[in-house]
């Protein structure tokens, strides 16, 4: 089953370099350990201090609250501002 997770980050962060600097690291840390699917970040394109994370799972069970890694982004993320946290399965159409 594939399923996804999206964490958005809303930031009042002035320093968008930092900002951006701290998120990789995040993710260079976390990233070891996801090891059924892929990580990917994305930067709002007119606001440069929202972000989206994007986890991709290929499991058989799917989590209805979020994955152990995703639930650990949330709480590291919590610290740089606002943070949406959805869980998204893939539709067949």
């Amino acid at each position: 089953m594939q399923w996804l997770e999206i964490i958005e980050l809303r930031s009042a962060e002035k320093d968008k370099k930092n900002l951006e600097a701290q998120i990789e690291k995040i993710l260079c840390e976390v990233e070891p350990e996801f090891r059924d699917g892929k990580i990917r970040s994305y930067r709002r394109v007119l606001i440069e201090t929202d972000f989206s994370i994007h986890l991709f799972h290929e499991t058989e069970n799917m989590e209805s609250n979020g994955s152990e890694i995703g639930l650990r982004l949330v709480a590291l993320l919590r610290d740089f501002g606002l943070v949406n946290h959805t869980i998204w399965t893939e539709t067949s159409y």
